[in-house]
């Protein structure tokens, strides 16, 4: 049933749902927000990039598999094998592959930074408004110890064990398994699901309405229940 994961999760995993992140940004948002709408633009936006990106690697891996008789999956694999062995490699054939190969890199520079200024803005917040300190002095009392940790454990051959398992069980499960108590706390235990619909609703351009109430609680169990298949 690997195929049927792959499939059903990636874009929970994209449009970072059941990331802190979503909530330290939504701090930030001015009361009168659209908000279906800015979700509307970038779900789009997001899903629709994916898309065209995926027609082109995969119809990249397929002439490379084609060229060398074997199947997709032993041309390359997923994370790291993918991005620095067979992009590289169909870059190399491209026309003007030097300079594609520049522009590629960087692109997963800046994407990998601003990832990891995503992720490490929800502590960051987390600690100015407990403590309330300024926003360089939480920077450095988060940052320091997180660099000091990965310096020592990610630079050593084991370091991409390491990557690979707290991944596997942050993403599979720890993730996953947050935003579905959020989607039981809110609709089954306090009922708020309603009142969150018309929070929604009161500035924006599109309005929401059941079926969207019913997807928000489909989807997440769909989600849950395939990958544990």
């Amino acid at each position: 049933m690997t195929g049927v994961q792959t499939c059903a999760l990636p874009i929970f995993y994209s449009l970072s749902v059941g990331f802190g992140i979503m909530l330290t940004y939504s701090s930030y948002l001015k009361r009168r927000t659209d908000l279906t709408g800015s979700g509307l633009v970038v779900g789009f936006a997001n899903s629709g990039f994916e898309l065209l990106a995926g027609i082109g690697v995969f119809a990249a891996l397929g002439f490379m598999a084609n060229q060398a008789g074997l199947g997709v999956s032993d041309v390359a694999g997923q994370g790291l094998t993918l991005a620095f062995v067979a992009f590289p490699t169909i870059i190399s054939q491209a026309p003007l592959g030097s300079l594609m190969g520049v522009l590629f890199f960087a692109s997963l520079t800046v994407a990998g930074l601003t990832s990891l200024l995503s992720i490490v803005e929800v502590v960051v917040s987390a600690v100015r408004d407990k403590l309330g300190i300024p926003k360089v002095q939480a920077t450095l009392v988060i940052g320091i110890p997180m660099t000091i940790l990965s310096v020592f454990l990610l630079s050593t051959t084991t370091g991409l064990y390491f990557l690979d398992i707290t991944d596997e069980f942050i993403n599979k499960y720890g993730i996953l398994g947050g935003a579905l108590a959020c989607i039981i706390a809110t609709v089954w235990i306090v009922r708020k699901l309603p009142v969150l619909r018309n929070h929604l609703n009161r500035f924006s351009s599109f309005k929401v309405g059941w079926g969207w109430m019913a997807l928000v609680t489909v989807q997440i169990g769909r989600a849950s229940c395939r990958e544990r298949v």
